[in-house]
Formats: C-alpha cells, sequence, structure tokens
C-alpha cells in the first residue's frame, strides 16, 4: 500500500525528490528579502552559506548567516534577510519540492529542520556545483532517471546535514567544534588526496586559518594523532598500494611519493610497517 504525504516524513526512502532549479548569488549591496519574498515561495529552498555574513529572521527567529550554516526556507513562513555590507554573503540555493508517490507536498511537520550545520563544507559544495551542472546541460528539463539522480544527490546532502546537526548541537561549543572538525576534514582530504605532496602542518593550518600550534591541538584532539603522522601514514598508504599493484620499482616509488631518496623511504616504511618494501611486496596476500 502505497503510503500518503500526511504518513511520511521527509527521511522516508519513498518521499521523492524533485530538483527545481539551483544557483549561486553574490547578493548585491543593499540587498535584502522581506514579506514580497515569502510570499513568492512556492517550494522549499535550501541554502548553503559559502561565505560573509548576515541574518534571516524567520517567523520572529534570528539567524546568523555565516561560512557553514545551511538553512531550509519553506513555503508558508514570514522572512526577513540583511546582509553584512563589509563582508558580503555568497550563496548556493537549492529549489526543491519533497512529494509523496501521487504528487504531493508534504506537509510542514514532515519537513527538514530550518537550520543545519555543515559538516564538510567542500562535500557540500561538490553536490551542489554537480546540481547546477546537471540543471546547465538539461535546461529544458531532465529524463526520470536524471531526475532520480538529482533527487538522490540532495537527498545524501539533507541527510548529512541533519546527521551532523543532530550529533553536534546548537550551542556556541558546538558550532566552533563544527568549525575545527570542517578545518580537519578538509586537512585530511588535502593529504589523502596527493599524499606525495610534500604539504607541512604551516600550509595545513594556513588553509584552515590557524595557528600552526593551535591547529595541530585541534587535529590531534579530533584523530587521535599529529598531522606530521597523519601525512607520514598517508605516504605509506599509497606506497603499500603501490607495492601490492605496480610493477613499480622501490626508487620509483621513493621518488613518485616524494621521498629524499629509496634508503630514506625503504627506513620509514620499515619502521613504520614492520618490514622492508620488498619483504612487504613478497609477502603472499591472502
Amino acid at each position: 500500500m502505497e503510503r500518503s504525504a500526511s504518513d511520511m516524513h521527509w527521511s522516508d526512502p519513498n518521499v521523492v525528490w524533485a530538483v527545481n532549479r539551483c544557483l549561486r548569488t553574490y547578493p548585491e549591496p543593499g540587498w535584502s528579502i522581506g514579506p514580497e519574498w515569502s510570499g513568492q515561495l512556492k517550494d522549499l529552498d535550501l541554502w548553503l552559506i559559502l561565505g560573509g555574513r548576515g541574518w534571516m529572521r524567520c517567523d520572529g527567529e534570528e539567524f546568523e548567516l555565516r561560512r557553514g550554516v545551511a538553512l531550509v526556507a519553506r513555503a508558508g513562513s514570514s522572512y526577513e534577510a540583511w546582509q553584512d555590507l563589509d563582508d558580503r554573503l555568497c550563496v548556493d540555493a537549492i529549489h526543491f519540492d519533497l512529494l509523496d508517490q501521487q504528487g504531493r507536498r508534504l506537509p510542514g511537520d514532515a519537513l527538514p529542520p530550518r537550520v543545519l550545520s555543515v559538516a564538510d563544507l567542500g562535500m557540500a559544495e561538490a553536490v551542489s556545483r554537480r546540481l547546477r551542472e546537471r540543471r546547465y546541460f538539461h535546461p529544458e528539463g531532465q529524463s526520470a532517471s536524471d531526475d532520480r539522480v538529482s533527487g538522490a544527490l540532495l537527498r545524501g546532502l539533507l541527510l548529512d546535514l541533519d546527521h551532523h546537526t543532530l550529533a553536534s548541537g546548537n550551542d556556541d561549543a558546538s558550532d566552533e567544534m563544527a568549525e575545527h572538525r570542517t578545518a580537519v576534514q578538509r586537512a585530511l582530504s588535502l593529504i589523502h588526496e596527493k599524499p606525495g605532496h610534500q604539504l607541512t602542518v604551516a600550509d595545513l593550518a594556513e588553509d584552515a586559518g590557524y595557528s600552526p600550534d593551535h591547529f595541530s591541538r585541534i587535529f590531534r584532539s579530533l584523530t587521535g594523532r599529529s598531522p606530521q603522522a597523519a601525512m607520514i601514514h598517508a605516504r605509506l598508504d599509497r606506497a603499500r598500494h603501490l607495492l601490492r599493484s605496480t610493477p613499480m620499482s622501490i626508487s620509483q616509488i621513493a621518488e613518485a611519493l616524494e621521498y629524499s631518496d629509496a634508503f630514506f623511504f625503504s627506513r620509514q616504511f620499515k619502521k613504520f610497517v614492520g618490514e622492508s618494501p620488498t619483504q612487504y611486496r613478497q609477502k603472499p596476500r591472502s
């Protein structure tokens, strides 16, 4: 038996996610929204705040708009929003509908939370960009299968945002921890994307906007190891993969991973793995 919209929650796997429109906007100086915008909103509108600072007032409750915050605006509510003229906003907006199998919209109490925190802004931005690209390539409308893919991308993003928000809470300490997690997750991505690249703790700290000492403390508290140890393990993980799956020589692997020489690579490999690269390569794999 098919369930009706009144019996469904937004996370229900039977909900149909319909992506209507996606755009990135840099609001002009003097930009604001008021009651007229609220009256024109007919669907759901996910805002991903990528930069800048502003504020939104919804049904009497005020929220700060800053990097790493997501909001879901919905028809029927009253909205006002404005920005800091010295720190203008950058926002990805995704308009969508949540429908039951008969095409009826879900009621208000079944919709996603109004305010969400973003665990991995890079991932959220990538999903948003992919949704925009899919709309650009199909300006006259997507096929049913394309619609399902777009809906699945957006559903996955909202589930991740909701999970992180529930896990982190909403107080100031949790907001700070969310920022720390985002910085460390980005650093881990940089480390694992190019394990042979000679990153330094100073590079990672500068990218995160922290001092090297402060960044190192945050990194260790969240991962249980230092940034230096994480970089070593990422290089050695890649080395193990190359030893198992390629005919590259020890010297070639050392050079590819930007070790100063094959001797230093072999010494570090044995120290952390417990056997030499040659022994590791020759060892039978189960």
